[in-house]
């Protein structure tokens, strides 16, 4: 649990304390294995139909796109990202000889400055206008605008 207190600049604004809570905070010196055997779960949860998102937050420099991602080259710190991916395809593998058929339909977005940008589009991804829209029926959130890629292998998801 952390709670932030405003700056004095802030409290002549009447700006209260914000409260977050976490289920996991990793420190500095964790290897991109270890926080991915946090996240497995999230795979099975996709390989079952559900919808899954991995969100990395922080400032500039924090480490989200090494944490997402991994440094160029890959290998032996791969990121989040492609190990979801990779574990998603062989799970698919391990159940086509029940008679299951998987389609993994992926989005890939950036939320900086308050706007969202298309890290898939073809097109600059500033140039591009992506909405964040929430469907109360359903309770899903849409990312209307986005490019949606349909990948039968994880190799067409890492050249994208």
């Amino acid at each position: 649990h952390l709670t932030v207190a405003p700056s004095p600049q802030q409290q002549q604004q009447q700006c209260r304390p914000s409260s977050f809570e976490f289920d996991h905070v990793f420190g500095p010196k964790e290897t991109q294995e270890n926080v991915f055997s946090e996240l497995a779960e999230l795979v099975q949860s996709a390989v079952e139909g559900h919808r899954v998102c991995l969100f990395a937050y922080g400032q500039t420099g924090s480490g989200k796109t090494f944490t997402l991602m991994g440094p160029p080259g890959g290998a032996p710190q791969v990121g989040l990202i492609p190990r979801a991916i990779a574990a998603l395809f062989t799970a698919f593998q391990e159940l086509r000889p029940l008679g299951w058929s998987h389609e993994l339909m992926c989005q890939y977005v950036e939320i900086y400055n308050e706007a969202v940008q298309d890290l898939l589009s073809p097109s600059s991804p500033r140039s591009a206008k992506v909405e964040l829209r929430h469907d109360p029926a359903s309770r899903d959130v849409m990312l209307v605008g986005a490019a949606q890629v349909t990948a039968r292998g994880p190799e067409e998801l890492l050249e994208t």
